[in-house]
């Protein structure tokens, strides 16, 4: 049986759900959406990119991270904030982002984080790292 100190820390430990009523999401004033990239990419929220085989997806999304963390503007798209991002290259080798990087004539900085494998654990420690105590999923 486990201690009421030990469940106390499960408990602390777990990721807080808060649950509001719709009433209350449509009265709220929220103000102005804060965007990442100018009419593209929200602050908050998660986005997805997809796309068939082979049409780009890896070289958008490697460029992008660097646009975030240099704010270099993205695709004539202003950058609003400058920040640290995690590329999950889950398909990828270092051999081929290095190639990426080279073709793209881009000097990556320290602020562009990229996990090769062990996603999961490299979204946790990521979050560690820049401020959120844990990623949930």
């Amino acid at each position: 049986m486990k201690s009421n100190t030990s469940i106390e820390q499960e408990q602390k430990n777990k990721p807080k759900i808060f649950i509001r009523s719709a009433k209350d999401i449509y009265d709220t004033d929220y103000g102005e959406e804060q965007m990442l990239v100018d009419s593209l990419l929200p602050s908050t929220g998660l986005a997805l990119l997809c796309g068939s085989f082979k049409c780009g997806k890896s070289f958008f999304i490697q460029l992008l991270g660097h646009c975030l963390t240099t704010q270099m503007d993205f695709l004539g798209k202003k950058i609003n904030a400058n920040c640290h991002c995690l590329y999950l290259a889950l398909e990828d080798t270092e051999r081929r982002l290095k190639k990426r990087f080279e073709k793209m004539a881009i000097l990556p900085n320290d602020n562009l984080m990229i996990s090769i494998k062990d996603w999961g654990q490299a979204l946790n420690q990521f979050a560690i790292e820049f401020g959120k105590e844990r990623v949930p999923f």
